[in-house]
């Protein structure tokens, strides 16, 4: 955790050091690092390592490692060069005032463009509307065209026009316009004939024009839409097809929403009977049915308790009587007042049946053809508690000794529990587990009982009830068939594998053996990787790069393998971290900067506390004094300032934790190590006191003198003088009071001090 300061306060954060960094209290992304600083908005790293200021303040955290600094604005050395203090174009290379590449780009009338594009000065949008703002628009001519200050696509030209939207071009030289000025160039109908009538585009299989005018032929006209009379009908304004008639929907049909207008149906699956429309299955007594109803007899409609009732009985005759609107079976049920009652009190568990179609067994309700098992144990061989009545089809299901099971997994007399196989059909036995019963599943034929234990007769044998391998092939316990596989080391791999003990694999770090393909793959040093992933006499893992095909070094991020694996033959290492020698260099096993040295820093300038480390320092900016890192600005002497410190003369430090201001350097000097304002503070004995404190006599007759230091000495005697000046103000109060009260023998003289010996009794002169 680190402290980092974030829009003006400071506040503790967790980071990730992999893709975050924490300097002077300021919590960047790596991405986002220049040397030991974070950038900040408008702000680019050059390729020494320093910040720049760029010339759009709006950029934020840009890093371009190909700029450079002229006086503190970022330049891009590929464009343009620094010449006093001042950025200039490299062979005058300027269009409006940005820098280019005349090998990669053209400046035309001022605008920058590719060396394959043109200029057009765009006045009009696609829709042919005017631009307020007429601009100059770089384009591609292979597949881009400018028409009469328009720009447009190839496929929009219309006679050395270009199209605007909502408008057609005829026989690729006249253009028209769509009476709906949205439609798009790609939802033109490809089948409908076109024409133009006073610039407006119509279908002249369905309209004509005249006097300038579109009009329908054959005055074809349905609520303002054109037809075809031998395919189409009007209906009251609605145009339906010819073989479909009108349906005035008003309420909810089976398929059909709550339509309250004229709707086409087709008189062959649909009817339309009082305002709605249905399915002809759907109708009962000339009405539709809607959701869960049904129809009786052909007349009568009811209501179905539930939809799930609908869904099982919709298709059954069973269904055929009403009871105060309610659908209910006669056969099981009757109504008595209005209410349904199970005829015969024939009830099972609250459901009343027909004693001639159905049987109940203890609460259970089966068909009178099915049958019924007392079932006491799960396939799991769990026992139910209690036992439970289940009806079963015997056609597909066996009831053996109180279980129900598909007759698929019967065998013999019993029915095979989860972990269970039957051998030649009719012995039971156990597999050793669930894995095994899944992957022998296929090889029933082969599975023998061995004192009820499974096993494959092909691979194994049952010797005085206990199962052995055929010809010992035992590879730690698994038998095994010598033809397709082979035991390494008690791994069982495949007869064309080779094993491979895995104690830090290239993607994982469990210790484990493994069976590789050596045409694919290759254990070295106890790595297992892919070919492509050796590099000498290695693999390579996770995080790290082949260099010249023999040494190995570790990246920092995907990020930076992405842009530096094609480099590999460049790429150095630096105490195992890979590094590009064009932008970083190797200094005393530390990765620092190109321009950049190392310092084994042991103290810090700013703090009492410090692990000692390498870091790297520009040496433009920083210097390495008594490994100690500082800013050039920070240095005194041959040493660096710590915090509280203060340099008199370039050499002299003292500590200025008394300062409440910020005097000038000329008024600072030293007493005992303890900086002080030579206008307003002494130095007396070796301790710094404010002239306001002192009297005059004492400071006409005070010489500075440097004593040894001594911070306990210093603050006593401060605590001493405000003492003395205590008890002289008590002093001076008791006999001014004691003067105001004594009976002097003459009167009219002033019991009060000579207004001029006042200043003798000061508390500064005590």
């Amino acid at each position: 955790m680190q402290s980092s300061t974030m829009n003006g306060s400071t506040a503790h954060a967790c980071y990730n050091p992999e893709y975050q960094a924490c300097f002077n209290d300021t919590l960047c992304s790596r991405s986002q690092l220049c040397g030991e600083q974070c950038l900040q908005q408008g702000q680019a790293c050059t390729s020494n390592k320093t910040i720049c200021n760029l010339r759009n303040k709006e950029s934020y955290f840009v890093n371009f490692i190909a700029y450079q600094s002229c006086n503190d604005i970022c330049y891009d050395p590929k464009l343009e060069q620094c010449i006093d203090g001042t950025i200039q174009c490299i062979n005058n290379n300027n269009c409006s005032g940005t820098c280019y590449d005349s090998s990669m780009r053209k400046c035309l009338n001022g605008t920058l463009c590719s060396m394959s594009q043109d200029l057009c000065y765009v006045k009009y949008s696609e829709r042919g509307q005017l631009n307020t703002l007429p601009s100059n628009q770089c384009y591609d001519p292979s597949y881009q065209t400018c028409f009469n200050n328009t720009l447009c696509r190839s496929y929009q030209l219309c006679s050395g026009q270009c199209l605007q939207r909502g408008q057609l071009c005829i026989n690729n030289q006249t253009i028209c316009s769509s009476r709906d000025t949205m439609l798009s160039y790609n939802y033109w109908s490809t089948l409908t004939v076109y024409d133009s009538c006073n610039g407006i585009c119509y279908d002249r299989t369905l309209e004509q024009c005249i006097d300038g005018t579109i009009q329908c032929i054959n005055n074809n006209n349905c609520s303002g839409t054109c037809y075809n009379s031998s395919t189409h009908n009007c209906f009251n304004g609605t145009l339906c097809q010819v073989n479909e008639d009108f349906c005035n929907v008003k309420s909810a049909g089976w398929d059909v929403g709550n339509y309250t207008h004229l709707v086409c149906y087709n008189p062959n699956y649909q009817l339309c009977l009082n305002n709605s429309l249905c399915r002809p299955f759907q109708v009962c007594n000339q009405q539709c049915l809607e959701r869960n109803q049904l129809c009786i007899n052909n007349k009568t409609v009811c209501q179905l308790p539930s939809r799930k009732l609908y869904y099982n009985y919709r298709s059954s005759s069973n269904l055929n009587q009403s009871c105060n609107g309610t659908c209910y079976d006669s056969n099981v049920y009757e109504c008595i007042d209005d209410i349904l009652q199970c005829i015969g009190n024939d009830d099972c568990s609250g459901a009343c049946y027909n004693s001639s179609t159905h049987t109940c067994w203890n609460g259970t309700l089966c068909a009178s053809d099915a049958e019924v098992c007392y079932v006491k144990y799960d396939d799991q061989g769990q026992p139910y508690n209690p036992p439970i009545y289940q009806c079963y089809n015997s056609k597909y299901q066996v009831c053996l000794n109180n279980a129900l099971c598909d007759q698929t997994r019967a065998c013999g007399q019993q029915c095979l529990r989860e972990n269970q196989l039957c051998t030649k059909g009719k012995t039971i036995c156990n597999s050793r587990n669930q894995h095994w019963r899944y992957n022998q599943g296929s090889w029933l034929n082969a599975s023998e009982s061995c004192n009820g234990i499974c096993y494959d007769s092909r691979l194994q044998q049952c010797i005085d009830a206990r199962i052995q391998c055929i010809n010992n092939n035992n590879c730690s316990g698994v038998c095994y068939d010598s033809s397709t596989h082979r035991c390494i080391n008690g791994t069982l791999c495949g007869v064309d594998a080779d094993l491979c003990y895995v104690k830090y694999g290239a993607w994982y770090d469990l210790p484990q053996p493994v069976c590789y393909n050596p045409n694919y793959q290759l254990c070295l040093n106890n790595i297992l990787c892919e070919q492509s992933q050796v590099c000498g006499e290695h693999c390579l893992r996770e995080n790290e790069l082949c260099m010249r095909n023999k040494t190995v070094c570790n990246y920092s991020n995907k990020e930076w393998r992405y842009n530096n694996a094609s480099q590999s033959t460049t790429i150095e290492s630096c105490s195992g971290i890979c590094y590009d020698p064009l932008t970083h260099n190797c200094s005393n096993g530390t990765l620092c900067g190109l321009e950049e040295n190392s310092c084994f820093v042991q103290n810090s300038s700013w703090s009492t506390q410090f692990d000692s480390q390498l870091r790297c320092y520009n040496p433009k900016e920083q210097v390495c004094l008594d490994n100690t890192l500082c800013y050039q600005f920070e240095v005194c002497g041959q040493r660096c300032l710590r915090k509280g410190q203060l340099c008199i003369n370039g050499n002299t430090t003292c500590n200025s934790s008394l300062f409440y201001g910020y005097p000038k350097a000329s008024q600072i000097e030293a007493c005992n190590g303890m900086c002080y304002n030579t206008p307003v503070q002494l130095c007396i004995n070796g301790n710094v006191v404010n002239k306001s404190n002192v009297s005059p006599m004492v400071l006409e007759t005070t010489t500075e003198a440097f004593v040894p230091f001594d911070s306990e000495a210093l603050w006593w005697d401060i605590f001493k003088i405000n003492c003395y000046i205590m008890v002289a103000v008590v002093v001076a109060f008791l006999i001014t009071r004691q003067l105001a009260i004594w009976p002097w023998t003459k009167p009219e003289k002033s019991i009060y001090l000579d207004p001029d010996q006042v200043p003798l009794i000061k508390s500064d002169q005590i």
